[in-house]
């Protein structure tokens, strides 16, 4: 007998994206897939014939269907009120997700102008050697002008200054990128005051208190180099792309080009002054210039400023500058002037541009459409098939016809659910790509039962018995119980929890890579086999989780992903990222927003180290809570076994009590073998049977066990062996974690005598310095040095710093350069494919001009480390010089392990 070749149609059909709109495409497609699957059977595809009927409803449906789902997306996303929940589409404004982070030096002076309100302008100076590529690299200088208001308040009061120096320092360091610094030393700029007289011809069209205002202020903003903001539409207007405008980090108060960040003066010259002046409308010359600084003789000269000062317009100017018509000069009604400048500094102040600035944030709205409602296509048949609203004729209302309809209905029903379940989705569309995870109860296959059906409830087997009566429930009542037996059947259809999360994943992953972010789940799934691998994972997986959180906060944590610590003030919140934050979540690291000391893990007094043992103290839990392991290996062994074990591979310990646990020492390896329950085993106790049944332990490269505590039973065995294992485990999760350490912010002072340097020709010592200096003194002394020795081949300059122990290290070291430590000890961390896995993690992660080091430290080492670490953080954030001395112990570790 010849094989019956299967018939199917391809999941991935031919039908193109305009065909599901045509009703005539569809059928015609319909009848061609018909043909080839039934064209020796069935021959009649003309209009009388019901299979075409049932194949022309469904592609009207079809059409249908294409038609609701081409709705305009914000509309299929809105509520019933229009609104759109951008954080559960994971939607940004552009000032949310467009920006990046500080970058350039320009970056940063945008940040700190637009967060200090006491400042105008703020210029940053990378340091750097001359004489050698190794110096410390990523340190900024400030110097920094005040604004107008700030000289008026400030004038003698050290203290202010002061605060705008912390408040400079601390806008900086919050944003820091790794490796990178602002130097102690704030500059202030002293401020000048600068009169300026001009004698001015207008036109007579103006008005003059309305122009002399735009004079003085256009003379104020040339003379304090203030940075102007702009909104998008400005932007625009001028000609900047999309792209350049939201280049750069996100700004409160309205944009600033990279043009207005202009290179500090330290001249005014008075023909820049005439140049300015004439270029407003209303001034047609501008006969004289005359400056004078601080009171000095008036001159139309250019005039020289000190390099540590900024200029200022003095109030009184506006009375010299003169405006004249013609011959004659005008009166000026100084009230209308000094109202009108008013005005005018309003509508240049940064909170007035902010307000329009905002408004390009304004979020879209749609118009909600109601997609779910299905009308069924058994109201669309012809009236002779019976399936209608108005049901059979009553002459035809036999046994075999009303058979006929309810067999009818009930094969289209399962084309009527697909479709009814179609609609139900698009009208769920924001619960099927939204970064959440629903109530525990809910489903990713989203269904409703199609009830507009005619007489849907007498082929329903839970609502019609089948007798001829209906159920005790009228058809009302069975629609609204959403526990009906119909509900309850369509449930169990549903997704199981496999292909829950089949999806899930599928729609996070699609919602991740609208950010351009893949993530490796590698670190969550074996953080799961380490610590929870006896426990069932339920519906929520926690790889699903950990993808929710890092969907919920991507935008702060790319923002934040080159980020530096903030040592000015520590930040547990999980909402604000730095580097080592996101490193830490992606390696799937609990309580990965604060810091803690890792090795506080072990200050519980439970567990004591000894050269040859380790003894846990484990309290004996209640016999309630002998509670045995399920999928674990036979705990418990069979007599006849344990009684073999116990005569040939045995090594008994001295007296032990039920509350304490004592382990052959094996260093580290013990806190990743004592959390696996394989590695345990209860016998009795064959030589003293009365006294209970022993707990045994066996590292497995060991041939032996080790007898390491005895219990009454094998109950209190078992549930003193559960406490065990969750103890250590605990200790492995509260251990994990990692510290970077930026080499930048652990250099001596810069004014410190701390610089030093060597001289190489041809890579051999011809001179080494004898003395050391500050930064800046030392590439004086490096002048002079080459100077003497100009003569030889191959010269060259090794920079480097003397520590206070008089340990000579190279400057190199503070040069772009960061040691991530990590705890040798977690169970987790001991496994050589995840120590691989966080090296490329890190390396992947760290710009591409940093170095890093990567050390795994002891228990010892660890604690060592910390002690200094926090010291030193807290020093910083105190502000003392004492960070100086700890950052050397820090400099000494550190070199030690890299």
């Amino acid at each position: 007998m010849p094989a019956i070749k299967p018939v199917t149609i391809a999941r991935k059909s031919d039908v193109k994206a305009g065909d599901v709109h045509d009703f005539a495409a569809l059928r015609q497609q319909a009848i061609d897939l018909l043909q080839q699957m039934a064209g020796s059977n069935w021959t009649d595809y003309n209009l009388h014939d019901p299979g075409v009927t049932i194949i022309e409803q469904l592609c009207f449906a079809i059409t249908d269907l294409a038609y609701r789902t081409n709705f305009p997306i914000q509309d299929l996303l809105a509520d019933a009120k229009g609104q759109i929940d951008y954080k559960k589409n994971s939607f940004y404004t552009p000032d949310e997700i467009l920006f990046s982070r500080p970058v350039t030096a320009n970056d940063f002076r945008k940040i700190l102008i637009d967060r200090i309100s006491e400042i105008d302008n703020v210029w940053l100076t990378p340091l750097y050697s001359r004489y050698a590529g190794d110096s410390v690299k990523g340190v900024y200088q400030a110097t920094v002008q005040v604004s107008r208001d700030t000289v008026k308040k400030w004038k003698g009061d050290v203290s202010e200054e002061q605060r705008v120096k912390q408040l400079v320092r601390a806008v900086f360091v919050s944003e820091r990128n790794l490796c990178e610094d602002l130097s102690q030393e704030v500059k202030i700029l002293k401020p000048v005051s600068i009169k300026v007289k001009a004698d001015i011809v207008i036109t007579e069209q103006y008005q003059p208190e309305l122009l002399l205002a735009h004079i003085y202020s256009g003379i104020e903003n040339l003379l304090s180099a203030k940075v102007k903001y702009y909104t998008e539409a400005e932007l625009l207007d001028l000609g900047y792309s999309y792209e350049e405008i939201h280049s750069g980090p996100r700004l409160h108060h309205g944009l600033i080009p990279d043009r207005e960040l202009r290179p500090r003066k330290n001249e005014i010259d008075p023909i820049e002054l005439t140049q300015l002046l004439s270029r407003i409308e209303g001034v047609v010359q501008v006969k004289e210039v005359a400056l004078s600084a601080d009171g000095t003789q008036y001159t139309s000269k250019p005039l020289k400023l000190e390099k540590d000062c900024f200029p200022f317009l003095d109030e009184g100017s506006g009375a010299l500058l003169k405006l004249f018509t013609n011959k004659y000069q005008v009166h000026i009604k100084q009230a209308v002037f000094q109202n009108l400048l008013v005005k005018l500094h309003a509508s240049q102040d940064r909170t007035f541009v902010s307000s329009f600035y905002n408004a390009h944030n304004e979020r879209v709205i749609g118009r909600h459409q109601s997609t779910s409602q299905y009308y069924s296509i058994q109201h669309n048949f012809p009236h002779i098939y019976g399936i209608g609203r108005e049901g059979l004729p009553i002459k035809e209302r036999t046994a075999a016809r009303i058979g006929q309809v309810k067999q009818l209905k009930a094969y289209l029903v399962l084309f009527e659910q697909l479709l009814s379940n179609y609609l139900y989705n698009l009208s769920h569309i924001e619960d099927y790509f939204c970064c959440s995870l629903p109530r525990r109860d809910d489903t990713s296959s989203y269904y409703q039962p199609p009830y507009d059906i005619p007489e849907l409830g007498d082929i329903l087997k839970s609502f019609y018995d089948g007798t001829g009566h209906k159920a005790d429930q009228d058809w009302e009542n069975f629609v609204n119980d959403k526990e009906n037996g119909y509900q309850r059947s369509l449930g169990k259809i549903a997704d199981n929890n496999t292909q829950y999360q089949r999806k899930k994943h599928k729609q996070f992953d699609h919602l991740l890579a609208r950010f351009n972010t893949v993530l490796i789940d590698y670190p969550v799934k074996l953080y799961r086999e380490v610590y929870n691998a006896e426990h069932l994972e339920d519906r929520f997986s926690d790889t699903l989780k950990w993808k929710r959180f890092y969907l919920n906060n991507i935008a702060n944590i790319q923002r934040g992903e080159t980020k530096g610590f903030n040592y000015l003030k520590e930040v547990n919140d999980s909402t604000v990222f730095d580097f080592e934050k996101k490193i830490k979540l992606l390696l799937c690291i609990k309580g990965f927003y604060y810091e803690r000391k890792l090795s506080d893990a072990f200050n519980n007094g439970k567990l004591a180290f000894e050269p040859s043992q380790t003894m846990v103290e484990v309290t004996h839990p209640p016999a309630e809570e002998a509670i045995w392991i399920e999928d674990v290996p036979q705990i418990v062994m069979p007599r006849k076994e344990a009684q073999q074990l116990h005569q040939n591979q045995l090594n008994h310990s001295p007296e032990l009590s039920e509350n304490q646990i004592f382990f052959a020492a094996r260093g580290m390896t013990l806190f990743s073998e004592a959390i696996v329950y394989k590695n345990y085993r209860i016998i009795p106790d064959f030589d003293q049977p009365d006294r209970g049944v022993l707990l045994l332990f066996k590292y497995p490269q060991d041939n032996k066990w080790d007898v390491i505590s005895r219990y009454q039973n094998d109950a209190n065995a078992m549930a003193a062996l559960r406490k065990l294992v969750a103890h250590f485990r605990n200790i492995s999760m509260d251990s994990e974690g990692l510290y970077v350490v930026d080499h930048v912010l652990l250099r001596p002072s810069l004014t410190s005598k701390a610089y030093t340097f060597r001289l190489l020709a041809l890579d051999k010592v011809v001179h080494t310095h004898p003395d050391c200096n500050d930064f800046w003194g030392r590439e004086t002394d490096i002048d002079t040095a080459l100077k003497h020795y100009n003569h030889l081949t191959g010269l060259r300059v090794e920079l480097l710093v003397k520590l206070k122990n008089m340990e000579i290290i190279a400057e190199s070291f503070f040069d772009f350069q960061l040691t991530v430590l990590l705890p040798l000890w977690p169970a987790r961390f001991q496994d050589d494919n995840f120590k691989s896995f966080v090296k490329e993690l890190i390396l992947l992660n760290v710009p591409a001009n940093i170095k890093v080091n990567i050390c795994w430290l002891s228990l010892q080492q660890m604690r060592k480390f910390e002690n200094h670490f926090f010291e030193w953080k807290a020093s910083y954030q105190q502000n003392n010089d004492k960070r100086y001395d700890l950052a050397e112990h820090l400099i000494s570790l550190v070199q030690a392990e890299i």
